[in-house]
């Protein structure tokens, strides 16, 4: 099985449990504010948005509700067909200009300079390994000149940060059995996982925050902002006693989201995100 079956495949499992991430937990919600504020600092007034590895079309949702009409590209067809779903029982589904089952490292589907700007938050990008690079590349073609993109890849120390949290001392004992990388080497800034690994649900490229900008810069796109999400806590489980305490979850809440875009935070969280501007 070839790398992008494998992470078909586990998505065509998983689809629900995706939608449920940002909204079962206060740290998925707090996740979901931090992007939804990178696109709220950054987005044009309206037009078409290309939401490239849309999942099960939660930002879709938001993108519509605010009025901007949006394309979906997803690998997984069970996740567009959550997503049709989703924003149909939303009522939203006139917003919707197209509907598309693709790899969003070739995106010919699409004309150079279509999009009014290019989401593509999650892991989809760490997913694509060495190809994260070409799908940079197609969103700068298909966005138009001066226009945004908005994109995330998986956090090299924000994985560490976890599995240290999460106390995997069997993993940190074997790590170099997981990563592309020998333990008592310098550690590089973007480092692939073994596709036998059993430490990671599929295949990834984990990144850290200079090193996704420089991919960025390299595809044509001028970083305007970065953040991590989330920065102070990472995991989806936790906060059980902030949950309870309106007041308190919401004041942590604020804090998190102001700390998410300090340069010195920018490899905290999960996922390093960023906004990039098509020169």
């Amino acid at each position: 099985m070839n790398k992008r079956d494998q992470v078909r495949e586990y998505f065509e499992k998983h689809s629900e449990q995706e939608w449920d991430r940002l909204e079962s937990t206060l740290t998925g919600k707090i996740k979901y504010r931090i992007h939804r504020e990178m696109l709220d600092r950054h987005l044009p007034d309206g037009g078409l948005i290309l939401d490239a590895g849309c999942g099960p079309g939660r930002y879709a949702i938001g993108l519509i509700r605010r009025g901007y009409r949006v394309v979906l590209a997803d690998l997984s067809s069970s996740q567009l067909a959550l997503a049709r779903k989703k924003i149909k029982d939303a009522g939203l589904w006139d917003g919707v200009e197209g509907i598309h089952e693709a790899d969003i490292s070739d995106l010919t589907i699409f004309k150079d300079n279509t999009f009014d700007a290019v989401v593509c938050y999650g892991g989809a990008l760490s997913y694509l390994r060495r190809d994260a690079s070409r799908a940079l590349r197609e969103f700068a073609r298909v966005v138009k000149p001066g226009a945004t993109v908005f994109a995330g890849v998986m956090s090299l120390y924000g994985t560490m940060k976890y599995g240290a949290y999460l106390d995997l001392d069997n993993a940190f004992a074997t790590l170099g059995e997981h990563l592309e990388w020998t333990p008592g080497t310098p550690l590089p800034e973007i480092v692939h996982t073994r596709r036998d690994s059993t430490e990671f649900h599929a295949p990834m490229t984990l990144y850290t925050a200079r090193a996704f900008c420089q991919i960025l810069d390299a595809a044509g796109l001028e970083v305007q902002e970065t953040a991590a999400a989330n920065p102070l806590w990472i995991t989806q489980g936790g906060l059980k006693n902030l949950e309870k305490n309106e007041q308190a979850a919401q004041t942590y809440a604020d804090i998190e989201v102001a700390a998410a875009t300090r340069p010195e935070l920018a490899d905290s969280g999960a996922h390093v995100i960023a906004a990039a501007r098509k020169r």
